[in-house]
């Protein structure tokens, strides 16, 4: 996502999206091998447990799932807010250039000519 809202094409993006999606799919693959039950149990209270998909009544399963997740795959749960903060990415491409802004010269408005 960020390389496609830099670059401002997705083609410049292509071999960058193969690898995400091959690191998802490598991911899930794990997961269904290894907690298949305890996905499909978390995934199918979040679904039917309330209309807006609000997780609060599914904590327990979702606790369940987790531990699957860190005994069989050692990946702990990332704490709260950990997806919404500020990251610098390195990678290989340059660093975009940003237009400046120009700000032209306004005429005089509402002076009356002496």
């Amino acid at each position: 996502m960020l390389c496609r809202d830099e670059e401002k094409d997705p083609r410049k993006c292509i071999e960058e999206g193969k690898v995400l999606t091959s690191c998802a799919m490598k991911f899930f693959k794990k997961v269904k091998a290894l907690c298949r039950d305890e996905f499909e149990q978390y995934a199918h209270c979040v679904d039917y447990s309330s209309s807006s998909f609000t997780l609060k009544w599914c904590r327990k399963t979702q606790a369940v799932y987790d531990q699957c997740i860190f005994d069989k795959l050692g990946q702990e749960r990332p704490p709260l807010g950990y997806f919404s903060k500020p990251r610098v990415h390195t990678t290989k491409r340059p660093k975009p250039v940003e237009p400046k802004q120009e700000f032209p010269d306004t005429p005089e408005i509402g002076r009356a000519h002496v």
